[in-house]
């Protein structure tokens, strides 16, 4: 696995002189990136970038560790036989045209184009690696945002999703460690990457997004080791009939029975999402202390909110224990549960709250940020809660300002009550099942 993820040199079988063809994008985005020799190679020969171009693997002037093909599927066996007997170390292969349109046969030649090596190779049928040592995909840099290094890996056998995914975690500011294409999933797959990440100290969370499930067993039991030490979150696509027809066509899967696979991840320990809006919402959250149970405390400075907030949590089966002490603050606040601060609340008192919470397991601050007393020094205050507090703040021009400060300050910032109430539940039975495993 070290190969795919930090090799010391590359080649880019099928880079093309047409700015507009898949082996251009991604030949320029490795050059651009990555810090080793990155080798053209074209039948057609002449240069790509000022870069002299390779007629052949054969002919370059070291064996790369890791080579990326992109092109037509009937002659990729030729080249992995060929990249093989070289010593190549790991293979990425982009090309389509496989299992995923009914060819069958061409997969049988991948497989024995290997001649039995145990080779790191993944795709078919996949949009390649990206990493903040290099950006081995074909996404245009012109018209999509990557995110900075941090600790989530994504493993995703839909390019698009994977696309996506890194445009809105740029946006969130949700550094990645490792994205990993799986396409069809002929060689390498999730059970394979998982096996890695577990012990990756560059990986703290784990994103999946799978379609179908070819090693169930295997599967569950990976995934139930890691969640005793890293949250997975999975979002399962081809979960309704419409779907899985969907799926299908879309790679090689082989789809079960979803209601099976849900109860599989429960008792697994994953946390299952059905968005990649509720992704993020899960992701920024896990930068708070997991609840240690379902007792919720909602501190408002908008009586309406906490109205709704209630029936929120009921819904999502979270608990509004009574408030029973008496702070030292004005007496129009409404001391209860949820506890309405008014709307003159100052930054402070959220805090003198939060300090005499002991009794609750997690507390979700109401924030109205058009009222004037509220200001950014809130941020700092909710740092200091000694249980995991979490925030909804409504509106768009100072709210936004004010949810951007709270992420700032680790604590995770909603525009959507209801999303912010449901996030809250997912961590609160997350945490739960964790301890049972």
């Amino acid at each position: 696995m070290e190969a795919l993820f930090s090799p010391r040199s590359i080649a880019v079988v099928g880079a093309s002189h047409n700015p507009q063809k898949v082996g251009h994008v991604l030949f320029y985005n490795l050059l651009r990136s990555f810090d080793g020799p990155v080798y053209p190679v074209n039948v057609k020969g002449g240069e790509i970038l000022g870069k002299k171009v390779y007629k052949s693997l054969k002919e370059l002037p070291e064996v790369p560790d890791l080579v990326f093909i992109a092109i037509p599927a009937p002659s990729v066996p030729t080249v992995m036989k060929e990249a093989v007997e070289m010593g190549v170390k790991a293979m990425v292969i982009i090309s389509g045209g496989f299992g995923e349109v009914g060819n069958e046969e061409l997969d049988e030649e991948l497989k024995k184009a290997l001649g039995g090596r145990d080779l790191p190779v993944l795709g078919p049928n996949c949009i390649g690696i990206y990493t903040p040592r290099f950006n081995g995909t074909f996404l245009s840099p012109e018209r999509m945002d990557f995110p900075p290094r941090g600790s989530v890996s994504i493993l995703s056998q839909s390019g698009a999703i994977i696309a996506a995914m890194l445009d809105v975690f740029a946006r969130e500011d949700i550094g990645v460690s490792k994205v990993v294409s799986l396409g069809n999933k002929l060689f390498l797959d999730e059970v394979d990457f998982l096996k890695y990440l577990k012990g990756d100290p560059e990986t703290d969370v784990v994103v999946l997004y799978l379609e179908d499930v070819k090693r169930g067993r295997a599967l569950f039991e990976e995934l139930r080791e890691m969640s005793r030490h890293k949250p997975v979150i999975i979002l399962k696509g081809g979960k309704t009939k419409s779907g899985m027809k969907a799926a299908s066509s879309h790679t090689e899967a082989m789809l079960g029975d979803y209601d099976v696979f849900r109860g599989a991840m429960r008792q697994a320990g994953v946390i299952e999402v059905n968005s990649l809006e509720e992704m993020v919402d899960v992701i920024l959250s896990l930068k708070q202390p997991l609840p240690r149970g379902n007792k919720l405390l909602i501190v408002t400075n908008g009586g309406g909110f906490g109205v709704l907030a209630s029936d929120y949590a009921e819904e999502f089966g979270l608990e509004l224990s009574p408030w029973k002490k008496e702070l030292d603050l004005p007496p129009h606040v409404v001391q209860s549960n949820p506890f309405d601060l008014t709307g003159d609340a100052r930054p402070e008192w959220y805090l003198e709250v939060l300090r005499r919470s002991e009794d609750y397991d997690a507390a979700l601050v109401i924030i109205t940020p058009q009222l004037a007393t509220v200001d950014p020094s809130i941020a700092r205050l909710l740092s200091l809660s000694p249980i995991p507090v979490y925030a909804f703040v409504p509106g768009w021009k100072y709210g936004e300002y004010l949810r951007e400060k709270l992420i700032e300050a680790g604590i995770p910032a909603y525009e959507s009550l209801r999303d912010a109430m449901r996030t809250i539940a997912k961590l609160v039975d997350y945490s739960r099942r964790r301890r049972l495993l």
